[in-house]
């Protein structure tokens, strides 16, 4: 006789409910879990329900809002791999009655995606066949001292060292200067249709806001803080040895304001002509700093997800995405870094 046969129709409801609400399988037959993925489910069902000790029996579902207790036992496992299939569980029998158990689907899925993440760091973190060369971070910072040595490369060297602490994409190139005083007197249209670096006389700080970049249409405005030295100062040395005017362009080329094709070109010919020999863009200057992270990082998975959510909000981009194009090992391989 089948071990708990109302749970395995609770389990298969459940099942039936995902498939139907997946734009991708809903319109395919849906087809009962075979009895050996059955036996998985009520193994691991089983365990997640005695860690609860709840009174409540255990195709009632109710405790599945022990919430605090089930969390606390998922985090305690050591493989991720094995906290999805608990965390899968619990989404499918919660999946039983979505409209019930509302507030614990948005806790657990929450949870699962934090989980998700983990497992798309670590696995990208020791996948040794990706193999895309870079220069060392040191090479690049070698070079930075360099060129900040060269009077007649200064905008140059500010693209260079402003991407090295904020790498963001050719935007950089459309930044506008502007005052504190001067950004607040600004209507919120065109505030929203240029982006600014502000600086903050207040807090002697600067303040670049975004607004129109690759994908703010997802992202939204994004706003950061330019706090540490040496890249506040140069900015600094630069607006007042360019004398550039509130509400005026930070970088000019013949007497316009740049374009994200000129930073482009610029970035590439100067970095290969200098002692790297190598073409940078945005986006490899980007690989050079999280590569250097992940191949000398001794942090938790933990840890490398809060470096790489810092760069997500930065730039504007899912942390997904960066995992799936920025994060690789080091090789042998000398092939040069494209540009983005």
């Amino acid at each position: 006789m089948e071990k708990h046969p109302l749970l395995v129709q609770i389990i298969n409801k459940a099942k039936q409910q995902q498939h139907e609400n997946n734009n991708k399988t809903k319109d395919k037959p849906f087809v009962p879990l075979a009895k050996s993925t059955i036996n998985i489910y009520l193994a691991n069902i089983n365990k997640l329900y005695r860690t609860t000790e709840s009174n409540e029996t255990l195709e009632s579902l109710e405790w599945l809002t022990e919430r605090s207790k089930i969390k606390s036992f998922v985090n305690s496992l050591n493989s991720t791999n094995t906290r999805k299939n608990y965390l899968s569980a619990i989404l499918t029998l919660l999946n039983y009655d979505r409209e019930r158990f509302k507030s614990e689907l948005a806790f657990y899925t929450d949870l699962a995606q934090g989980n998700y993440e983990n497992i798309t760091v670590e696995k990208k973190h020791n996948n040794k066949t990706i193999v895309e060369k870079v220069v060392t971070l040191k090479q690049f910072d070698d070079f930075l001292t360099t060129l900040s040595k060269d009077q007649c490369l200064k905008k140059e060297y500010l693209l260079f060292l402003f991407l090295r602490f904020f790498p963001i994409r050719n935007e950089i190139a459309t930044l506008i200067y502007i005052t504190a005083s001067d950004f607040n007197k600004l209507d919120k249209e065109t505030k929203l249709s240029n982006n600014y670096i502000v600086e903050m006389s207040q807090t002697k700080k600067f303040k670049v806001i975004r607004s129109k970049y690759k994908t703010s249409n997802v992202f939204g405005t994004v706003t950061f803080e330019i706090v540490s030295n040496p890249l506040k100062n140069t900015i600094k040395n630069y607006v007042r040895y360019n004398e550039i005017a509130s509400n005026t362009p930070l970088f000019m080329y013949h007497d316009k304001q740049m374009n994200e094709n000129q930073v482009s070109q610029r970035l590439s010919y100067v970095s290969e002509h200098s002692s790297l020999a190598i073409k940078l863009s945005t986006s490899s200057i980007f690989k050079i700093i999280v590569s250097d992270y992940f191949n000398n990082t001794k942090d938790t998975i933990d840890d490398q997800k809060l470096f790489l959510k810092r760069f997500s909000l930065i730039r504007g981009t899912k942390l997904s995405t960066l995992v799936d194009y920025y994060i690789y090992k080091k090789d042998d391989d000398t092939s040069s870094i494209k540009s983005e």
